[in-house]
């Protein structure tokens, strides 16, 4: 099954959690988490949409590297 977030704030978390754990946002687009969240998706929409997206979401998404490559 698989697990959609109630809010942005709510994915992001996902991303935190992954950050902390692994150092980095290096995954697969089709890259999903143990509840079935398609955390991989929701990275390359971030990545994609960055131009887009506000200030503050930038900020954050910044604060975990998602734009960092290895």
């Amino acid at each position: 099954t698989s697990y959609v977030p109630k809010s942005w704030d709510e994915a992001y978390v996902y991303a935190v959690i992954f950050f902390e754990e692994y150092g980095h946002l290096n995954i697969s687009s089709c890259y999903k988490t143990k509840d079935g969240f398609d955390l991989g998706n929701w990275i390359y929409l971030q990545r994609k949409n960055m131009d887009t997206l506000s200030q503050d979401k930038k900020d954050k998404l910044n604060a975990i590297e998602i734009t960092a490559k290895r």
